[in-house]
């Protein structure tokens, strides 16, 4: 059995909504029910609210508020409502207004029977069009038996209430619309493409995850990560456990660079994490059990890379240094923002400052002026990246009172300036 369109009514003189009623119950192929007439738009809008209709068919002219209005109100509670407006001569000004709304059809009165026909026949054509084009975002079909969309373009976008076929996928932890329009003005989409023969769903769906991911539109293909894993765990058995850190932030800055598909970069993760605990700690790696299920749900690479951090702050901690190192690096880790110097915090701990600094680098490999770089350098990066903070003030917040003296620390840490990193990541 065929459904029936629903069509409301909307025309403030009353003959004229029984000669509609009349007129669309009497159109050849009938296969339209009148579901309400109102003769204002405040009694259309409480009628819509309560009830399901597929067509608004509505003067421009009304008393206590204009069709047009009407519509635009209409739209914000469904946006897949058609539109069917009518006026007479003298009002067809509207009809380039009408025509901006995305109304399905613009009719002059007296109504002429057959243009309320084609208009109907027009609204058919348009389902059926929106029923392929859902088809093809849920990923039923495929483009070849949907070559009529060649030419029009595929969304991803966070809006709300468009008048286009949309489909609601979790991309990234994110509901995020898929779309297909005759348009590419979409407001502030996340990735917009013209659909051709070689569009995939699958991969759009992967560059909407990249992007969110990774903020950026590097899009490289698999290949290019073969033997990525390797490479980085022969350089991790090369480590002291006092160059996990920058071992980390080395695999960051690579990882942006090939932007390579989000569940590949989380398993890289995990396994190198896990490789770090099999080769420096006796502890169990139950211990990381918690690190794995927050490396599945993180959204962008900027957390994976803070709680990655943290991870390796814990095994640093959990590592056989002497107490005095341990105090060292708690210090460090807390207060690196503060004034620090090996004299303040020999003296704080009623320790020898060349005795102290001696045991520092023999356990880590680095001098204590190396350590507290290391971590505010870090810290740094972070803010460069996720704050819109200038590198003054970056500066001071690190705990830096010399601008030239960070600046010449960051880029013999990083091999570049602040200002260079973070134009390379924030584009």
């Amino acid at each position: 059995m065929v459904k029936k369109i629903k069509v409301m009514l909307v025309d403030d003189e009353y003959m004229i909504l029984e000669g509609l009623t009349y007129l669309l119950h009497h159109l050849p192929n009938n296969d339209i029910e009148v579901s309400f007439t109102a003769e204002n738009a405040q009694e259309a809008i409480a009628y819509l609210k309560k009830n399901e209709v597929d067509v608004v068919l509505t003067d421009i002219s009304m008393p206590d508020m204009n069709g047009l209005k009407m519509i635009e109100k209409m739209k914000a509670m469904n946006h897949r409502l058609s539109f069917i407006v009518m006026s007479g001569y003298q009002e067809f000004c509207y009809a380039k207004k009408a025509i901006d709304f995305g109304v399905l059809s613009y009719l002059v009165k007296p109504i002429d029977k057959f243009e309320l026909q084609s208009a109907f026949e027009q609204f058919n054509s348009q389902k059926l069009m929106n029923s392929r084009e859902l088809s093809f975002l849920k990923g039923d079909t495929t483009f070849d038996n949907l070559s009529f969309l060649s030419g029009k373009f595929l969304v991803a976008h966070n809006s709300h209430n468009i008048p286009f076929s949309t489909v609601d996928y979790i991309i990234n932890q994110q509901m995020i619309s898929l779309s297909v329009t005759d348009v590419n003005y979409i407001e502030a989409p996340i990735l917009l493409e013209q659909i051709n023969s070689k569009t995939s769903l699958t991969k759009f769906i992967d560059k909407v995850e990249r992007i969110l991911f990774y903020r950026q539109y590097n899009f490289f293909t698999s290949n290019e990560f073969v033997g990525f894993y390797e490479k980085n765990y022969s350089e991790l058995l090369k480590c002291r456990v006092s160059d996990l850190s920058l071992f980390f932030n080395r695999l960051f800055d690579e990882v942006m660079k090939l932007t390579p598909r989000v569940g590949d970069v989380k398993h890289l993760y995990i396994q190198l994490m896990t490789d770090c605990y099999h080769h420096f700690s006796n502890n169990d790696i139950q211990s990381l059990e918690d690190y794995f299920k927050t490396v599945s749900n993180v959204n962008s690479i900027f957390e994976l890379s803070e709680v990655s951090q943290k991870q390796i702050e814990q095994l640093v901690d959990k590592t056989q240094y002497s107490s005095h190192v341990l105090d060292i690096l708690e210090i460090i880790q807390n207060e690196f923002t503060q004034e620090l110097s090996l004299k303040v915090l020999s003296d704080r701990l009623y320790l020898n400052s060349v005795y102290l600094g001696q045991v520092v680098k023999r356990e880590t490999g680095l001098t204590f002026s190396e350590l507290l770089n290391k971590k505010r350098v870090s810290y740094a990066q972070k803010l460069l990246i996720t704050t819109k903070k200038g590198v003054e003030e970056i500066c001071y917040c690190v705990g830096y009172t010399n601008l030239g003296y960070f600046y010449k620390t960051f880029k013999k840490l990083c091999g570049e300036s602040p200002r260079s990193y973070r134009e390379k990541y924030i584009k």
